[in-house]
């Protein structure tokens, strides 16, 4: 006799008292957590980005926190990679530091190269409204120039 599978369901919502005051507490869907595997095809930009937001909005972890915990966002390559900076006491003491070090070992030349000629080329596609264009264009001048501000970009 076979037994049927008990299936699990995934808390997204649970209220805890705490000082006679209810509070909710939201756990997010596991698809919601960054990763990164190191995969070219992958943005090291904009994953830092989505980490950094993450870190903040759903644990409340400033920057040395989020350094601190970093590697649990890395799989294969990324996740190898950090365990050698770590085993050669070689890891950033700060995020500045971190980020520069992710950066020139994930943002490759021809993904550089690539993104300059996307860059250069970007044009508002036929069936593409403006907004579109506008979120594609930010992310490809994020990628490019990441130390420029809003206001570089529309000098």
């Amino acid at each position: 006799m076979v037994e049927p599978e008990a299936k699990q369901e995934a808390t997204t919502q649970s209220v805890f008292p705490l000082n006679g005051v209810k509070h909710s507490i939201i756990v997010p869907p596991s698809s919601a957590v960054p990763a990164f595997h190191g995969k070219h095809s992958e943005s090291p930009t904009q994953f830092l980005i989505r980490v950094q937001e993450y870190a903040e909005s759903v644990h409340a972890w400033d920057r040395p926190t989020l350094l601190n915990g970093i590697s649990q966002f890395f799989r294969d390559s990324a996740l190898e990679w950090y365990c050698q900076l770590r085993m050669s006491h070689r890891r950033p003491q700060t995020w500045t530091e971190f980020t520069d070090v992710f950066l020139a070992q994930f943002n490759s030349p021809v993904r550089k190269a690539k993104q300059e000629q996307e860059w250069h080329e970007c044009k508002q596609k036929e069936d593409e409204t403006i907004n579109e264009f506008l979120v594609r264009l930010r992310a490809l001048w994020k990628e490019q120039k990441p130390k420029e501000t809003e206001a570089d970009l529309t000098s």
